[in-house]
């Protein structure tokens, strides 16, 4: 008989306790919704950088100071880092949307119609215009790819 009474005031004790938990849920659900402002670096912009060269509306981004004006740009695509690599070359990367088949075929034909050319016919990712050389790399992101080119600076 008195397992029973322990088991009965066990349970209400377990009743209680999740009757209490639901009404925490019933107040956390009826928070107050807030409108929050444009971020911190919402007004920023380039416009008025005299090192910023804004590549146009099929290209996001700005490109680095000394960036080849006669390497190709791929569009549509978006720029998403660049820096220095190694031996004194600087590196800029874009994403794209398209496939890599598709930017390989594109960007080999725009560097040869800007005067680039493979450093050899089995390998076309080094590429040579007078002593100046380039390397080009593309990943498949799929859906995408990722264009990574490796260039010496432009005085």
């Amino acid at each position: 008989m008195r397992r029973i009474g322990v088991l009965l005031l066990a349970a209400a004790l377990l009743v209680a306790i999740g009757c209490q938990r639901s009404q925490d849920r019933e107040r956390a659900e009826k928070l107050e919704t807030v409108d929050v402002g444009e971020g911190l670096g919402a007004g920023l912009t380039t416009a008025y950088d005299k090192q910023a060269k804004q590549v146009g509306p099929e290209v996001s981004g700005v490109l680095p100071q000394g960036f080849p004006r006669d390497l190709p740009l791929y569009t549509p695509s978006s720029l998403i880092d660049f820096g220095e690599a190694d031996a004194g070359m600087h590196y800029l990367e874009f994403d794209t949307s398209d496939s890599a088949a598709v930017v390989r075929r594109r960007l080999r034909a725009d560097l040869a119609k800007s005067g680039w050319r493979p450093l050899s016919t089995d390998l076309a990712t080094s590429f040579v215009k007078g002593d100046r050389q380039a390397g080009l790399t593309i990943r498949d992101l799929s859906p995408g790819a990722r264009i990574r080119y490796v260039y010496s600076r432009e005085p």
